[in-house]
């Protein structure tokens, strides 16, 4: 989705873009649920608590691993000289199971947050309307990493292919590895505000797991611990990023269950007001501006890279 049709959110009621966004592009509909809700608060002066940022990068990393694990999955029958996904389970049964594993911890990881698999329901402005049991952490789930780990000592012995060349584009903070929020840096050296960046081209731009590894690479030890290039080619860079959102998604749990998840009043408002907010997803950054009448949507501009 590059751009998004104005018609079917102009005039509506603030709280209803999320579920807008997410709906308009299923395959993104975490981030870009998370993304509406995140801008919306901005332009209202509503603060994220340090419990609904963290809840919200549990859902976006666990999104992260589905669906890089099933880019892995899609590669996989060409690397391996099978045929397809079924011949997988026959010959390379442990392989198999361990992506099942893998594909297990996501999606139940996301329905203990989010309700759902897809369209996130407990994910709100302000907050979450549901929240997880602090129990649910309590679950060993560190199996995941070896497996993301046996995967990406995998392709590392296979011959891929390089990819074309351009400049990368990704969200950088000086706290983490960057997905969630930060300024947008590109490979050229660019620090671009993103309520400027349509005076930009962005013509050859890359995002995605090459480009978030090229600009966050001091914030990335895998390369360094599995002897890899430090730029990796695309397939090799969306196995090291699984493996980081596997170890990346258990922090976070070691963080609920240290912390214990507590209720958090949902901070009503009459938004008026605007504002820029920025996410990234598995193969694209998203930018969102937005402005709020009163609480009804009065402009919207939603890009894509």
């Amino acid at each position: 989705m590059e751009k998004l049709n104005k018609k079917i959110t102009i005039g509506r009621r603030y709280w209803e873009l999320p579920a807008i966004l997410s709906i308009a592009d299923g395959s993104n509909s975490i981030p870009l649920h998370i993304l509406a809700a995140r801008t919306i608060e901005k332009a209202g002066g509503i603060t994220e608590t340090a419990q609904t940022v963290n809840l919200r990068k549990f859902l976006l990393a666990n999104h992260f691993i589905l669906n890089h694990l099933q880019e892995i999955t899609s590669a996989l029958p060409s690397f391996l000289g099978i045929k397809d996904i079924s011949e997988l389970k026959r010959g390379h049964a442990g392989l198999y199971e361990n992506i099942l594993s893998v594909n297990r911890f996501a999606l139940d990881n996301i329905a203990a947050v989010s309700g759902r698999t897809v369209r996130p329901l407990a994910n709100s402005v302000g907050g979450f309307i549901k929240l997880p049991e602090t129990e649910y952490f309590k679950q060993e789930k560190k199996k995941a990493e070896s497996e993301g780990a046996d995967l990406l000592k995998l392709f590392a012995q296979f011959t891929i292919p390089k990819d074309k060349k351009g400049i990368y584009a990704a969200l950088r903070d000086s706290a983490e590895y960057t997905f969630y929020d930060g300024d947008l840096w590109t490979s050229r050296g660019q620090i671009i505000p993103l309520n400027k960046i349509d005076e930009y081209s962005r013509k050859n731009w890359i995002s995605g797991p090459r480009a978030r590894l090229a600009i966050n690479k001091d914030k990335q030890d895998i390369l360094k611990e599995f002897n890899l290039p430090s730029q990796p080619t695309a397939t090799l860079a969306v196995v090291v990023e699984l493996l980081h959102f596997l170890r990346y998604s258990n922090q976070l749990s070691d963080i609920f269950r240290k912390d214990k998840i507590r209720n958090e009043a949902i901070q009503p408002a009459e938004i008026s007001g605007s504002a820029t907010c920025a996410i990234e997803s598995t193969n694209k950054l998203f930018i969102l501006r937005l402005t709020i009448d009163k609480g009804i949507i009065d402009d919207t501009n939603l890009l894509s890279f």
